[in-house]
């Protein structure tokens, strides 16, 4: 409590103290042909749970780099999905799975999303989009048949849409 005190008097940003879970059938591990030591592999895991910003991706994705070499696909899926974690927790969303050929955003309660901007919103992701009211609300996407790069890309759009439509 006291560090958020100071970090806000320095005027930084503030994360909110919720967790974000993301269940998405993706293989995103660091695999021991990539990295053999346990104890290390642990050491990357926490420092990739720590990626809030596109710089810390990078950062990250250059020291695995140089001590490794090029990341297995696996890894940089782990990547990916760290980052789509850090954005998705930005704009309070707490969940995040994959259920029946598609993708459940569940919203932390409380948080309020403008209505002027709903209708574009919905409209936007035509019938592929659909809010969900009540205990567990937020949103369920249709992100059925596609790649994986794109599967991932839509999701990051998704989320960076449903961050505009929350009141600040």
């Amino acid at each position: 409590m006291l560090n958020e005190e100071v970090l806000r008097q320095k005027g930084e940003d503030i994360k909110e103290d919720f967790a974000t879970s993301i269940e998405l059938p993706i293989d995103a591990y660091i695999p021991s042909s990539y990295v053999k030591n346990e104890m290390t592999k642990l050491e990357l895991y926490k420092r990739i749970s720590g990626i809030w910003t596109k710089e810390d991706y990078e950062d990250m994705l250059d020291e695995l780099t140089d001590r490794f070499g090029e990341p297995t696909y696996e890894v940089m899926n782990l990547l990916r999905i760290a980052v789509i974690k850090a954005s998705a927790h930005e704009a309070g969303i707490t969940g995040i799975s994959y259920k029946n050929k598609q993708v459940h955003i569940e919203m932390k309660q409380g948080i309020r999303v403008n209505t002027d901007l709903l209708e574009a919103f919905l409209t936007k992701y035509m019938n592929n989009i659909r809010l969900v009211a009540g205990a567990k609300s937020g949103f369920v996407v249709d992100l059925e048949q596609k790649s994986l790069k794109t599967f991932i890309a839509e999701l990051e759009d998704v989320i960076a849409d449903i961050h505009e439509l929350i009141e600040k």
